[in-house]
C-alpha cells in the first residue's frame, strides 16, 4: 500500500514515511494545516492563547504521543519547522504538542462525518472564536 508521505511526493514539507502511530487522515489534516504557513502560526497561537487563558496545565506527553510526535516532525518537516519558528518565543514545546494534540482531537470530534476541507474549515471557526474570545478578555 502506498502511504501518505509517498501520495504526497513532491508536496513540500514532506519527509520520511510514517509508521504506524500516524494515521492517514492525521497526516492529510496536517497537510491541510501546514498548507499556509501563517494560518498555521495563528492557528496554533491562538489555541494556546484559549489553553493559557483557561488555566489549564500543560502535562507532559505521554510515551505513545512522544512516539507519533518523533514520527510526525520526521514525516513533515514543515511540522518541525513550525515548532522551532514558535518554541520557545510564543509558546513552550510541550505547549506546542499539547496544541498539536488538541487540534487532532478537535478534528475528531468536528470532522467525525464531514470531509477534510469542511472539518478543517469548522476547526477553524471553532478556535478562531475561541481565540477572540480569549483575547477579548483579556484586553477587559
Amino acid at each position: 500500500a502506498v502511504g501518505p508521505a509517498a501520495e504526497a511526493a513532491g508536496h513540500a514539507g514532506v519527509g520520511a514515511e510514517p509508521d504506524a502511530s500516524v494515521s492517514h487522515d492525521t497526516f492529510r489534516f496536517m497537510q491541510g494545516v501546514l498548507a499556509d504557513k501563517a494560518y498555521a502560526k495563528r492557528l496554533f497561537k491562538g489555541y494556546a492563547r484559549v489553553l493559557q487563558q483557561r488555566g489549564e496545565p500543560v502535562p507532559p506527553l505521554s510515551e505513545h504521543q512522544s512516539k507519533h510526535a518523533r514520527n510526525i516532525i520526521q514525516a513533515m518537516p514543515a511540522l518541525d519547522q513550525l515548532r522551532f519558528e514558535l518554541c520557545p518565543s510564543h509558546m513552550s514545546d510541550d505547549a506546542f504538542w499539547r496544541v498539536y494534540f488538541g487540534l487532532l482531537q478537535e478534528k475528531q470530534s468536528v470532522g467525525a462525518s464531514k470531509d477534510d476541507d469542511q472539518a478543517q474549515d469548522d476547526l477553524a471557526g471553532t478556535v478562531t472564536a475561541a481565540a477572540a474570545a480569549a483575547a477579548a478578555a483579556a484586553a477587559a
